[in-house]
C-alpha cells in the first residue's frame, strides 16, 4: 500500500489497551449466532434460547416468542411478526407494496450448520388485489443453511490492540431499502476507531465480553468476531445495533485484516479468470475475466439453469488498484469496478476493497456498489474466446 492516506492508516499512533474497556454487557450461554458463509447477503440470525422462550434478532429487528419442537427442530413462533414493506406487482400487473410478516422462525441445527426457515404471510396493500394474503414457508421445507457460532465460544478479540488494522469495520448508516454499508480500513486508538475514507475518530470500546462497542452519531453499532479463516484470513463478524444494552439488529460483516505489499503484480499476472468469493459455493457464481490485452468479461452463470451471460469490459491498473470499465443502458452510461488490493493469499488469491461507480450521460456519478471486502479466488489463465 502506497497511497498517503493509507500510510497514513498504518502508522497511527499506539494507544493503551486499558481505553478499550467500556460497557460490560453479558452474553448468554445459550446465545447463538447463525450467518451465510456466502450468498452475497449479509443475513444473520442471534437467538438466545430458553426452555420454552426465545429472543430472535434478525436484520429487521428483535422478537420474543415461544419455542416448541424438540432438539431436532425448534419453531420460534414471535410474538409480534417481523414486518417488512417491499415493492411488488399484483396480477393486474400494477407496482404496490407488499406487507411481509415472518410469525415463525424454524431452527433445524445440524453441527456446525444448521437450516433456516421463515414461515409468515404476504398482504397486498392497494393494487387489484389489495388485502390479499398469501402465507409462504413451511416447517417442512429444505430451508436455508447457516453456519453456527455458540457465542460462548466466539474467538478471542484479544488482538484489537493499540495500532490494530481492520478493513470491514463501517461508520455509514445502513439507509432503509438498501443491503450493505460503506465498509473501510480502520485501526484502533486510544478510545476510537480511526477510518481511513473520512479520517473519523468514532468513541469506541471493547466489553469484557467480546463486542467492539462504537459510538456513532445515529446509532451504538457492535461488532463481534464469529470465525476466522486459518487459510485464507478472511474473518466472519456480527455487526449489530445497540439499544439498551442489548442487540436490536444484526448482520453478517466479511473483515479481513490488511497486510503491507498486497498487490495483483504484472499485468500478465492479474490476466486470470476471477471468481468473487461473495458467491462462490452458490449455485449463481460470478467471476471476472481479465484478458492481457486489456479487455475482460464478466461472467454470470446458472448452474440450475446451466446458463452463462458474458458482458465485456476493459480494465487496467490505477496505481496499486485495478479499475474494471463497463458500459451500461445502451453504452449511455459507464460502470467502473475498483479493486484495492488488501492482502495476498497464496500464489494469485487475493482480498480486495471493492466498489462499483455509475457515470450517467451528464457525467453526474452514483454509487453502485459500496466499498465491500471481497476474496477473488483464481480459477485459472484468462484467455479471450476465439474471434468467429
Amino acid at each position: 500500500m502506497n497511497m498517503p492516506s493509507r500510510r497514513r492508516i498504518w502508522a497511527a499512533a499506539a494507544f493503551t489497551a486499558a481505553g478499550l474497556i467500556g460497557l460490560a454487557t453479558s452474553a448468554a450461554a445459550k446465545e447463538v449466532a447463525y450467518y451465510t458463509p456466502s450468498d452475497g447477503s449479509d443475513s444473520a440470525y442471534l437467538i438466545d434460547w430458553a426452555k420454552s422462550k426465545a429472543r430472535v434478532v434478525n436484520g429487521v429487528g428483535a422478537q420474543k416468542g415461544v419455542v416448541t419442537g424438540d432438539s431436532a427442530q425448534r419453531v420460534v413462533t414471535l410474538n409480534s411478526p417481523f414486518s417488512i414493506l417491499n415493492d411488488a406487482f399484483d396480477s393486474c400487473d400494477i407496482g404496490i407494496q407488499q406487507r411481509r410478516d415472518t410469525n415463525q422462525v424454524v431452527v433445524r441445527e445440524g453441527g456446525k450448520t444448521a437450516q433456516i426457515i421463515e414461515i409468515g404471510t404476504f398482504t397486498n396493500l392497494g393494487g387489484c388485489e389489495d388485502g390479499l394474503v398469501t402465507p409462504f414457508g413451511s416447517p417442512t421445507d429444505e430451508g436455508v443453511t447457516h453456519l453456527q457460532v455458540a457465542m460462548a465460544k466466539r474467538p478471542p478479540v484479544t488482538d484489537l490492540i493499540p495500532g490494530a488494522v481492520m478493513a470491514g469495520f463501517s461508520e455509514d448508516a445502513q439507509l432503509p431499502g438498501e443491503f450493505q454499508v460503506a465498509q473501510d480500513l480502520a485501526v484502533m486508538q486510544a478510545g476510537s476507531l480511526l477510518f481511513q475514507t473520512t479520517g473519523n475518530a468514532v468513541p469506541a470500546s471493547l466489553s469484557p465480553d467480546k463486542w467492539l462497542l462504537l459510538a456513532l452519531p445515529f446509532e451504538q453499532r457492535g461488532y463481534t468476531r464469529l470465525s476466522v479463516d486459518a487459510k485464507t484470513g478472511g474473518e466472519h463478524w456480527l455487526r449489530a445495533v445497540w439499544a439498551n444494552g442489548q442487540t436490536q439488529r444484526v448482520h453478517e460483516a466479511l473483515l479481513v485484516k490488511p497486510v503491507g505489499g498486497a498487490s495483483f503484480g504484472s499485468v500478465k499476472q492479474a490476466s486470470r479468470m476471477w471468481e468473487s468469493g461473495l458467491f462462490s459455493g452458490t449455485r449463481t457464481p460470478f467471476y471476472l475475466y481479465l484478458y492481457q490485452d486489456g479487455n475482460g468479461e464478466r461472467v454470470s452463470k446458472n448452474l440450475d439453469a446451466g446458463t452463462e451471460t458474458r458482458t465485456p469490459m476493459t480494465w487496467v491498473f490505477a496505481g496499486n488498484d485495478i479499475v474494471q470499465t463497463r458500459s451500461l443502458g445502451g453504452g449511455y452510461y459507464r460502470g467502473d469496478r475498483t479493486w484495492q488490493p488488501l492482502r495476498d493469499v497464496g500464489t494469485y488469491d487475493e482480498w480486495v476493497m471493492e466498489s462499483e461507480m455509475l457515470t450517467d450521460p451528464d457525467g453526474v456519478v452514483t454509487t453502485l456498489i459500496k466499498p465491500r471486502v471481497n476474496l477473488y479466488v483464481d480459477t485459472g489463465k484468462a484467455v479471450p474466446p476465439a474471434r468467429r
